[in-house]
């Protein structure tokens, strides 16, 4: 996620793929270890923790919950690379791809991310739902709950 000129890239996969591994080059800057196994989307959660309860604005994420409004240009650029990064540790358990739009909204472009099963996640609004509403969007407890609609429609459930 460069800050100077645009990168191009072949796919939104690409770009995402890139903006994951952005996230965890930030997350390292701050001594935190992110290597895509879902454990360390609970380092994440703990991160978003200390932040939330403590209402730390520098360092890992306070970006996102700094002064300037949520909406602002660079929180969404990390909401967008973080989102990148829980999008990849799903894929790397269940598959999935990143497309431009979503059968619930067909009409508009729409980030989204479609698991192997089917189910269309936003990761990068959950990043931002997270920073604003505290542990009440807790990461780690979305992604045990997908893991399980996951489960339940590869097994006929």
């Amino acid at each position: 996620m460069n800050e100077g000129k645009p990168a191009s890239f072949a796919s939104v996969d690409e770009a995402m793929k890139e903006a994951a591994a952005f996230a965890v080059a930030d997350a390292a800057a701050e001594g935190l270890v992110l290597d895509y196994s879902w454990s360390s989307v609970q380092q994440l959660e703990a991160a978003f923790d200390r932040l939330f309860d403590e209402k730390q604005q520098p360092g890992l994420l306070g970006r996102l919950i700094g002064k300037k409004p949520p909406a602002s240009r660079r929180s969404t650029r990390y909401a967008y690379a973080y989102g990148g990064y829980l999008a990849e540790v799903v894929r790397r358990r269940h598959a999935g791809e990143w497309g431009r739009h979503s059968r619930m909204q067909p009409e508009q472009e729409k980030l989204t991310f479609t698991t192997g099963a089917g189910i269309e996640m936003w990761p990068h609004e959950r990043i931002m739902k997270r920073a604003l509403n505290g542990p009440e969007d807790n990461l780690y407890d979305y992604l045990c709950a997908l893991d399980r609609m996951i489960s339940e429609r590869s097994h006929g459930a």
